[in-house]
């Protein structure tokens, strides 16, 4: 059968530094391991979202999140994450505009993290785009979007998610 393993943590390499105009903050499905080519964001959908992305965006850029097997630390740990991070790089780099992506676990992370996101960096988020999230078939304790960022909320689901 199938088992899941360990969080692929993202290499120090891959935490981007420094600005710019958008920052797409992936946050990964359970134990969902790189592409072998130039991975960074999980192979199912970071990875593929990030290389169609940059090829009409060149200057947009993917912070990456990981996420084990153990779902409850992982929606903690993740939206307390990519709050931080929005928070750091909004103070950083005002004019930085981000998307919130995430998979199956990292939709649940997402979910988690624009439930508590302080209000005035929702402005910042342009996109919300989800995959396979779980949340529509079991609510969960995780916490709802806040109106303005479930406008912007795209669910993307294959028959049977």
């Amino acid at each position: 059968g199938f088992k899941m393993g360990p969080a692929i943590p993202p290499s120090a390499k891959d935490i981007p530094s420094g600005c710019s105009d958008f920052e797409v903050i992936i946050a990964r499905g359970t134990s969902e391991s790189n592409a072998k080519v130039d991975g960074k964001f999980g192979t199912i959908v970071g990875d593929p979202l990030m290389r169609n992305l940059t090829a009409i965006m060149p200057n947009a850029r993917g912070y990456p999140y990981p996420a084990s097997s153990n779902a409850a630390a992982d929606t903690t740990t993740g939206r307390i994450d990519v709050i931080k991070r929005l928070t750091s790089q909004s103070a950083a780099c005002p004019s930085q505009k981000f998307a919130l992506v995430g998979y199956s676990l990292g939709a649940a992370v997402i979910h988690a993290a624009g439930a508590k996101m302080p209000e005035a960096l929702v402005p910042k988020v342009l996109a919300v785009v989800l995959y396979g999230d779980p949340l529509l078939v079991s609510a969960g304790g995780v916490g709802k979007l806040p109106a303005a960022l479930d406008d912007r909320l795209l669910e993307n689901c294959s028959k049977g998610d």
